[in-house]
């Protein structure tokens, strides 16, 4: 494994610390301004191809709220013409019953549509020129305690969309902000996301994936151990938020 890729991804561990108070070191989650949490499906993107230097990054994890659902914590930072920028942004993501092309289901978490594609975002930007900036801490104490809920979703196959009018077989087609009352699962289809969701310990807060998008395509993807400081490679099916 190069070591200037393992000395580039703590250079990059070190600057979304100091840059967005954010440390994805903790092997047991993030420390966010300080205040440790929980999190899980933590990756970093480095090198990103939209920055004009390869000292760009962007991130996300998942903090686990007690309700079932789990926060989405983005951030980026990058330079431009104008001089570096940077963001800090979250969205609640809600257990979610989905639909595949084949029409099989898989259990996950995904954007809250029984409400709204844009449900539940904020943006934590420190210093911009947005009038609204939320507090992360106020943002997770506000979610715990919104009620237990869930949505399904699909994808837009025949068999997935034959699947998902099985279970609501009165769903007419249409913008989702039109029928998002047939998206919302109800108290059994919460308990059979409860029953069914398969949590990947890959996935824990003691693994951290990266994405190395300077490097060749057959080896941009690596799991980095936190307890161990191994890096090694892994294929892009695996990456948190495709899996």
């Amino acid at each position: 494994m190069s070591s200037d890729r393992f000395h580039l991804l703590q250079k990059t561990i070190r600057d979304i610390h100091s840059i967005h108070g954010i440390d994805l070191s903790n092997p047991n989650g993030v420390t966010v301004d300080g205040r440790p949490y929980p999190a899980m499906k933590k990756h970093i993107n480095m090198g990103v191809q939209y920055s004009f230097t390869d000292n760009a990054h962007d991130f996300s994890f998942d903090i686990p709220i007690e309700n079932g659902s789990v926060l989405r914590v983005n951030g980026e930072n990058y330079d431009t013409e104008d001089g570096p920028e940077s963001r800090r942004y979250s969205q609640l993501l809600v257990p979610t019953i989905h639909f595949n092309k084949d029409g099989t289901k898989s259990y996950r978490h995904g954007t809250a549509l029984h409400v709204g594609a844009d449900a539940f975002w904020n943006r934590h930007t420190v210093g911009s020129q947005y009038d609204t900036v939320a507090n992360l801490h106020d943002v997770i104490n506000e979610y715990s305690r919104l009620p237990h809920q869930g949505t399904y979703d699909w994808d837009y196959s025949k068999e997935g969309t034959d699947a998902f009018r099985g279970v609501r077989p009165h769903f007419t087609s249409g913008a989702f902000g039109v029928h998002e009352e047939h998206l919302k699962l109800n108290p059994e289809e919460l308990q059979e996301h409860r029953n069914n969701y398969k949590f990947n310990p890959y996935h824990s807060g003691q693994f951290l994936s990266t994405s190395f998008h300077n490097e060749p395509a057959d080896d941009v993807h690596h799991r980095y151990d936190l307890r161990t400081e191994q890096l090694v490679p892994m294929s892009e099916k695996d990456l948190p938020n495709n899996a």
